[in-house]
């Protein structure tokens, strides 16, 4: 029976999830974090090599490019600074005045950075005391309302494509094929007088599968979640099938916490039952075995298929919608790798081991 083919130790409850922010504040980038520290230095002194090169020939001096450098680089990590220490309290405001408060904030640095460099090198920068400060500014303001700008860019552009991403996930995650579900209830109004305590519970079943199908997108689930499903599932396609299905899982060495998109797992099941399992006469054993490779996870199911293949259209999309949303969920950390060979279908789905609240 299928109640006993898991073998796998976890929580079978389904329960929803909210997609919680990563951490970004409105449309300003983490400023606290290294990797943009990193990148804002190098940027700055790109400029630096160009603000040197700018000058004439004759002014091509290593000294004149370490004060350059210097000056750059003190405006450019003071702002960071600056950036970083605000970043609360731009993101409570809205984009417009978050970005304008950004913009004379990097602007006044520059001004006092200009000023103590005058101070400490003299004539050394070159130039009157106010073409420094008037330089310093124009440079500064420029860079930075270009910066801004790009950046604000960005966000909408993210936004747009998160957006339209998230319209076709609800699109690929809400799709149940409609003849299951009429199989289902099909099979289940048989057993109500037969059996009403096996109806009953997979009335049940039916209820968890498309609970799943209709929980908000961008939520994540666990494996224990997605195992409990297609549990399931299989559990009412045992019903229709009866011996013909026969399930062996060794998913022991995965962690059941691991975060997956929702309903993940299920339609690999439904494409191993109906291309493989539903067209032989004498059925077939759907396997699925899971190991860990460092702080990736792997799944892999196999089931056997037709000597002529499958005789359904649309093989295929099942997987293409798994392949997606993995995708949306953990990128290019994540893939989903299809191979028929010798009379069996076998799919593999790898993807990072991620734990917490989902």
């Amino acid at each position: 029976m299928v109640e006993a083919f898991w073998g796998c130790q976890g929580d079978s409850g389904v329960m929803e999830r909210r997609e919680t922010d990563g951490g970004r504040h409105g449309f300003l980038p983490d400023f606290c974090h290294l990797h943009t520290v990193l990148a804002v230095v190098l940027a700055g002194q790109m400029l630096a090599f160009v603000l040197f090169l700018a000058r004439p020939a004759t002014q091509w001096e290593w000294q004149a490019l370490g004060l350059i450098s210097l000056h750059v680089q003190w405006v450019v990590l003071l702002s960071t600074a600056l950036l970083c220490l605000s970043r609360g309290w731009l993101a409570r405001l809205g984009a417009e005045a978050a970005a304008l408060l950004a913009w004379l904030g990097i602007v006044l640095v520059a001004v006092v950075t200009a000023e103590l460099a005058w101070w400490s090198t003299g004539p050394l920068l070159g130039g009157a005391r106010w073409e420094l400060l008037l330089r310093s500014m124009a440079i500064s303001g420029i860079i930075a309302a270009l910066v801004l700008r790009y950046l604000y860019l960005q966000e909408q552009w993210g936004r747009g494509v998160r957006a339209e991403s998230r319209a076709r996930m609800q699109m690929l995650q809400s799709r149940i094929r409609p003849h299951f579900l009429f199989n289902a209830l099909n099979t289940i109004s048989a057993m109500v007088r037969q059996a009403p305590e096996r109806a009953e519970l997979a009335l049940m079943d039916l209820a968890d599968l498309f609970r799943a199908a209709l929980r908000e997108t961008g939520s994540q689930s666990t494996l224990d979640e997605e195992r409990a499903l297609t549990e399931g599932y299989l559990r009412l396609e045992q019903v229709r099938l009866q011996e013909r299905l026969r399930v062996v899982c060794e998913l022991q060495a995965l962690p059941g916490e691991a975060l997956l998109p929702p309903l993940i797992l299920q339609p690999l099941a439904e494409n191993a039952i109906l291309h493989g399992i539903e067209q032989l006469p004498e059925g077939g054993e759907v396997r699925l075995r899971g190991w860990r490779e460092g702080d990736t996870l792997v799944l892999r199911m196999a089931n056997p298929v037709p000597a002529g293949g499958s005789a359904r259209t649309g093989h295929g999309l099942g997987l293409e919608s798994v392949r997606r949303r993995l995708q949306y969920g953990f990128g290019s950390a994540a893939s989903l790798q299809v191979q028929e060979e010798q009379g069996r279908f076998m799919v593999e789905m790898r993807w990072p081991y991620r734990e917490g609240k989902p």
